[in-house]
């Protein structure tokens, strides 16, 4: 019986939690084949279900705890303009009436359907226009004075206030080829009615947060925007908002292969044509691919002028090895996440003899060696009057993981640890689901000596096994120079 639907819906309604969104539009789509009990049956039992159907409906409308707006769809045949019971129990049990509670006990009485609130088609196929409209009038919460929140992550630079105008704002349109399509927009290149439409210098785009990385946009009537197909039109309606920043990499970031444009907090407050907050949306951040910059500091090297060098500088020799980033999780042939599949671990170890161990890993399905191979060495030179030295090396491939170890000195103003290694990594934190990082620069230590002998002046390899403290350079933090678009 149609009631039962009805009275189904309340009881979901009155099960949910919205005080966390006291202004969250609510909305119930009763479908129908036009015949509230036994079909073809407009007898007694008919009419108390429908009675009953329009009742709970009221009660859903007008009530102060979850008043939501009921859509009545028939599927059925009817000439437009028809007023008879079935439309009648359409309308009355749709938000088109709020005060109804039963059927009219008289025909003159009878209304047709509102194509608003309470809809015909006569086939499955015009259901999708149907949504179409529902979603349309669904999007009516959101309304212009709406804000989009950009907030840039702290990985790259904004345009300062001088040259702020080269943020855009565009008017993207829809391009759904059709009611039964997926919806799609119209790419940058377009021209005429499909263009790209610049409305940066009319819509209000709000700089006093810029030198925190935020900006923010109004005045983008999202209800009236609305993105879909149109039945009435029979064609694609509306546009999308397009914000553009144009931004660069900062110099002291490390890069990775995905790294997020966006920091947390980038959203759409969804507000009423009153000005209410009905939610707040975040949206996902664009990810980009930013060349890896990987810094080793040494501590503690004694420069030409310290007692006892002897003219002479300290130096110390790095090995940069690496290995192919191949993801984050073991996944299958397809790239899904195999079920209690774990994090990849970039894991560096040597055997006895000083060779590298092979480890396997199941990755697109396959089983994958991950193998570490010597990539460059790296000298660690004190510089005149410093007290550290620091060694900086860029453009490093973001699709490949690194690790460092020291292997050598020079000119011995300190001992030398063989098993002292260290390694750049982001380690994987359960609770978020993604990296942070550990240490970036590469800090080693070493005891000076109390006096350096010339007789020590030389120079030694000691590739020594290490202690594999991390497990790789686990590259995944990221950025462009290029600029990120967020819709």
């Amino acid at each position: 019986m149609s009631n039962y639907g009805i009275m189904r819906a309340e009881t979901i309604l009155s099960d949910q939690d919205y005080s966390d969104k006291p202004n969250r539009s609510r909305l119930v789509v009763f479908f129908t084949d036009g015949d509230p009990g036994m079909q073809g049956n407009w007898g007694t039992q008919s009419m108390a279900t429908a009675n009953s159907c329009i009742e709970a409906a009221n009660g859903i409308k007008n009530s102060t705890e979850h008043a939501a707006t009921i859509y009545s769809v028939g599927l059925f045949s009817k000439t437009e303009g028809t007023a008879d019971r079935t439309t009648t129990y359409l309308s009355y049990t749709s938000s088109d009436y709020t005060d109804k509670t039963e059927m009219p006990t008289s025909q003159s009485a009878y209304v047709p359907v509102s194509k608003d609130k309470s809809i015909t088609v006569t086939s499955a196929s015009e259901l999708n226009n149907i949504f179409s409209s529902i979603s349309q009038s669904a999007a009516s919460a959101a309304s212009g004075s709406s804000v989009l929140v950009d907030i840039v992550a702290s990985n790259f630079n904004i345009p300062t206030n001088t040259d702020l105008g080269e943020v855009k704002v565009y008017q993207v349109p829809c391009t759904q080829a059709s009611a039964t399509s997926v919806i799609s927009f119209s790419p940058k290149t377009a021209t005429g009615d499909l263009r790209w439409i610049d409305i940066t210098n009319s819509i209000g785009l709000d700089k006093t947060k810029q030198a925190q990385g935020e900006i923010s946009v109004t005045g983008f009537d999202y209800a009236e925007n609305w993105c879909g197909w149109d039945g009435s039109a029979n064609k694609a309606h509306g546009f999308k908002l397009v914000l553009e920043i144009p931004i660069s990499v900062k110099d002291d970031i490390v890069g990775g292969p995905s790294m997020d444009t966006n920091a947390p907090g980038s959203k759409l407050i969804v507000k009423n044509r009153a000005g209410d907050v009905i939610q707040e949306l975040e949206f996902i951040s664009p990810i980009v691919k930013v060349p890896v910059t990987i810094w080793i500091k040494k501590e503690g090297l004694l420069s030409k002028t310290a007692d006892g060098v002897q003219g002479h500088e300290d130096n110390a020799v790095f090995t940069i090895r690496k290995t192919k980033f191949l993801g984050r999780y073991e996944t299958d042939e397809y790239g899904n996440v195999f079920e209690g599949a774990k994090h990849i671990d970039y894991i560096y170890e040597k055997d006895a003899d000083g060779e590298v161990v092979v480890h396997k890993y199941i990755v697109n399905g396959v089983e994958t060696e991950i193998k570490w191979t010597t990539f460059t060495k790296v000298t660690v030179n004190m510089k005149e009057g410093a007290q550290d030295g620091i060694a900086k090396i860029s453009g490093l491939d973001a699709d490949y993981v690194y690790r460092i170890e020291e292997d050598a000195w020079a000119h011995l103003g300190y001992d030398f640890d063989p098993d002292e290694t260290a390694q750049y990594t982001l380690e994987w934190d359960e609770t978020t689901e993604r990296y942070k990082e550990l240490s970036n620069p590469f800090t080693f230590s070493n005891t000076p000596k109390t006096k350096a002998f010339y007789a020590e002046d030389v120079s030694r390899n000691v590739f020594g096994q290490g202690t594999g403290q991390g497990q790789g350079i686990i590259v995944t933090t990221s950025g462009s120079d290029s600029g990120s678009t967020n819709e």
